[in-house]
């Protein structure tokens, strides 16, 4: 079976990913030249494909090679690249890709650069195994100019990447008495048949990393090669979960309660695994995202983690990590308010807390608790919030829009075994408490609708635009209804046909698509599969793209998660609105109706969704005592206009910067 690590090339050419420790570059042989007061721009070769490739500008401190392999000249004197930078005739610096190093001469004149044979260029002190630099030497002695890598694995771009794994799978191989064969980088016979063996033996699949954690599992003996190898590749991986610099191995060890000891110890490596599970779920949208990027994950613990320029660059445990992650979700509420729109966080709390904060724009308030879970409970009021949305009136008299930043959490959190936890769970761990941003999103619409318009959102950029595109109601060409053949209403629109049809509004059935309707689609039915699956027929056929949907269905757990899918796929409407709560299948119908024969009245004039529900609503519980109190619960709507969670991520993340 061979291994050729082609597919190392796609991590190669991420801008940026979750490692620290940076990739060391082998320059070009050849003669270069840099003019007087110039820099020169010299080919490299990656040799790490598994790496980040180095900040642009960032000085190379060390080389590594034989004598003479590469000869800096200036002055009448040749110099070797330490000892040019040392007497300070320049150095070499990262360009803005792998395919090159930038030579920065600091003297007049020109500086002639000869590179003769393998020379690697590395920030931090890392040389590599006599092995490897005799079989990267190999390729570099015939190489041409570096291309662009691609994944034709035709140049010697990719050449190198093999050999360098390939020489250090051979090296571990041949410790834990697997491969008998000469350490060349060269994927032969011997080396697919010792990575046969490996994956029976250990259950893994072979790869360098699997590879050093049985050898450190099984107490090999490992030769001095191996365990430059291990060290190496054990910085890095530490490093791409969060812990870096000189004393990468020892904050690492202290997060994690270990004693100290040497890098071969099966604690050490334990821990890395488990974080390692963690790591590997990060979205890739994160790696290439610029700014920060924080969540909330049950590993050992509660934990936060930080993502910074695609790396991890920081953990926190217990309360302060749920506090960090707080405070990156009110610097968001600050930041998306803008333009008129004010955005609310509220922070997690105490569990003896007799306040809760909320972010609100620019300004942190404070509520009694008590008033806060009246309030929630659909009675009594907030008045310092209260005041606050007053003093943010838009000028022209209009509703301002207010959005319920729902941050970080979501009903549950992953864990470094692959399962989840309620994220009530984990708080409690750390005696936390948090609102229902779907709960008060809704008490806030009821309470204060008729002063501010009230959404439920996480994607500040797509909330914003999202909210400003729904349009009002102007008449019954606006609506269509929706009936999926699966899909259990109890009988509900079969009550509504008749209204349908004096209203002149269409009842769609089953998957129809060639139908006129304007910007709002209305459901009725149970929460289910069965309704997922069709509101995502829906989606894919293109019959919600750029709608609004009204869903008259029952609360369910995670049902903001399914309208996530939704709202950021291709061909998803703008908004989902929804109820927090069980509704009554009768109170659903005569709200319908009133809806409806509102929508068809000729002296309609036009409303927006949200408002017009308000209304019917109001107009049903006069007409309907008996189901009043059923009725009134529609008023507390939700009204989602972005997905809850970060793009590409099934996790419940915040984003900042």
């Amino acid at each position: 079976m061979r291994r050729i690590p082609w597919l190392l090339l796609t991590l190669a050419l991420l801008p940026a990913a979750s490692f620290a420790q940076f990739q060391r570059l082998a320059l070009a042989f050849g003669e270069y030249s840099a003019r007087a007061g110039s820099s020169i721009g010299i080919p490299t070769f990656c040799i790490d494909p598994h790496r980040e490739a180095p900040p642009e500008n960032a000085a190379f401190h060390y080389s590594y090679g034989d004598s003479g392999s590469t000869i800096i000249s200036y002055g009448g004197k040749d110099y070797s690249p330490t000892e040019a930078a040392a007497a300070g005739i320049g150095e070499f610096v990262a360009g803005d890709t792998f395919h090159h190093a930038i030579f920065r001469p600091k003297v007049p004149g020109d500086v002639r650069i000869r590179v003769k044979s393998g020379t690697i260029l590395s920030e931090i002190d890392e040389p590599i195994t006599v092995s490897k630099s005799k079989a990267l030497n190999q390729v570099l002695s015939t190489a041409t100019q570096p291309k662009r890598a691609s994944l034709s694995g035709g140049d010697a771009q990719d050449s190198i990447w093999e050999r360098a794994v390939v020489s250090d799978q051979q090296t571990i191989l041949r410790d834990i008495h697997l491969y008998t064969g000469n350490v060349d980088g060269l994927a032969g016979p011997k080396f697919d048949r010792a990575t046969d063996d490996f994956e029976t033996k250990s259950g893994e699949e072979a790869s360098l990393h699997s590879m050093l954690d049985y050898a450190v599992l099984t107490k090999a003996s490992l030769s001095e090669d191996g365990k430059r190898i291990l060290k190496d590749e054990t910085r890095a991986r530490v490093g791409a979960v969060g812990f870096h610099g000189d004393r990468w191995e020892k904050q690492f060890r202290e997060y994690h309660g270990l004693p100290d000891g040497p890098v071969e110890d099966q604690a050490l490596v334990n821990a890395l695994q488990s974080d390692e599970n963690i790591a590997d779920e990060i979205p890739l949208a994160f790696l290439l995202a610029d700014g920060q990027r924080a969540f909330l994950v049950e590993n050992n613990g509660l934990e936060a983690w930080t993502i910074e320029k695609g790396i991890v660059s920081n953990r926190l445990r217990g309360a302060s990590a749920v506090e960090a992650v707080d405070g990156a979700s009110a610097s968001v509420a600050q930041e998306g308010t803008k333009d008129g729109k004010t955005y609310i966080y509220p922070f997690t709390y105490d569990d003896g807390a007799t306040s809760v904060y909320f972010q609100v724009g620019n300004e942190r308030i404070a509520e009694s608790r008590s008033d806060v879970e009246t309030f929630i409970s659909g009675t009594g009021s907030l008045p310092k919030l209260e005041a606050a949305l007053g003093a943010g009136r838009n000028g022209g008299g209009g509703k301002p829009p207010i959005f319920i930043y729902r941050g970080l959490f979501d009903d549950e959190l992953p864990n470094s075994g692959g399962n989840a936890i309620p994220i009530s769970t984990a708080l409690s761990s750390v005696r936390k408490r948090r609102l229902n941003p779907s709960q008060f999103a809704a008490q806030l619409r009821a309470r204060y609708g008729d002063r501010a318009d009230v959404f439920l959102a996480s994607d500040t950029r797509r909330a914003s635009h999202n909210a400003d595109s729904i349009t009002p109601l102007k008449g019954p060409q606006d609506l269509a209804v929706l009936k999926g053949e699966k899909v259990n209403d109890w009988g509900a629109l079969d009550d509504l046909v008749q209204s349908l049809k004096k209203a002149k509004i269409p009842l769609i059935e089953g998957s129809e698509e060639n139908f006129e309707a304007g910007n709002l689609m209305v459901l009725t039915g149970h929460r289910d599969q069965n309704l997922v699956n069709y509101l995502e027929s829906l989606r894919d056929n293109g019959t919600l793209e750029d709608k609004v949907v009204l869903l008259f269905s029952c609360y369910a757990g995670a049902c903001e998660s399914s309208h996530t899918a939704l709202l950021r796929s291709f061909g998803g409407p703008k908004a989902v609105l929804y109820f927090p709560e069980e509704i009554n299948k009768n109170a659903a119908i005569v709200v319908i109706k009133e809806f409806i024969n509102e929508l068809g009245s000729a002296k309609y004039t036009p409303t927006q969704i949200a408002d017009l529900l308000n209304l019917s609503v109001e107009r049903a519980a006069a007409k309907n005592p008996p189901l009043r109190d059923e009725i009134m619960k529609l008023k507390n709507v939700i009204v989602q206009v972005s997905e809850v969670r970060a793009p590409g991520s099934g996790w419940p993340i915040v984003c900042a910067g």
